[in-house]
């Protein structure tokens, strides 16, 4: 008798035990209720920039090709406008090549950038007559103007302190004017 329950025992376990094989799992019902339910965004996302957007929603508006070329580098010369590149939404970068090379870097800053003390080995000069405010600070290899305008913050870096002051004056009006919107003809 003990070995007749034994057996029965081991065929009631035998028929219970799970099989292995390679099939991936079968797929769970979701309609069950006991999820909730996964809601698509379709919509297309507002690119919109806002009315006062700096350069007109492109930094790499800020200076033209005239004035990269018109200005003059370490006090050796003009060069030529050889690339223009955003290395970031907030920046934009314009190489002069020729007769010297340089590199001239425009980018946003926020309000802390323009108040934050200078570093100890870099020196602060307050300059007038660009923008709402602004000022110079020397980084010993690059020379930076930040400037205020009516609506942000924005900073030109150069390799000298003159070249420096003068394209950030000639950005700094670019920098509150409205974007030039064209009409269906393609005049403005």
């Amino acid at each position: 008798m003990l070995v007749l329950l034994l057996a029965t025992g081991l065929v009631a376990c035998s028929e219970s035990a799970p099989t292995t094989t390679n099939a991936p799992p079968e797929p769970v019902n979701t309609d069950a209720g006991t999820l909730l339910p996964v809601i698509t965004d379709n919509t297309t996302p507002d690119t919109t920039l806002p009315p006062n957007a700096m350069f007109g929603g492109d930094v790499c508006s800020a200076l033209t090709a005239s004035d990269i070329e018109s200005t003059s580098y370490r006090g050796v010369g003009t060069g030529a406008l050889t690339a223009t590149n955003s290395p970031s939404p907030d920046s934009c970068q314009y190489t002069v090549g020729s007769a010297t090379t340089a590199t001239v870097l425009v980018q946003m800053i926020s309000p802390a950038d323009f108040a934050a003390p200078p570093a100890s080995n870099e020196l602060v000069e307050p300059l007038t007559g660009v923008g709402i405010a602004a000022r110079t600070i020397n980084h010993g290899a690059t020379v930076e103007v930040q400037v205020q305008v009516d609506n942000g913050w924005f900073s030109v870096t150069t390799p000298d302190q003159a070249s420096a002051q003068r394209l950030a004056a000639r950005a700094a009006p670019r920098a509150t004017a409205a974007p030039v919107v064209t009409t269906s003809t393609g005049t403005p």
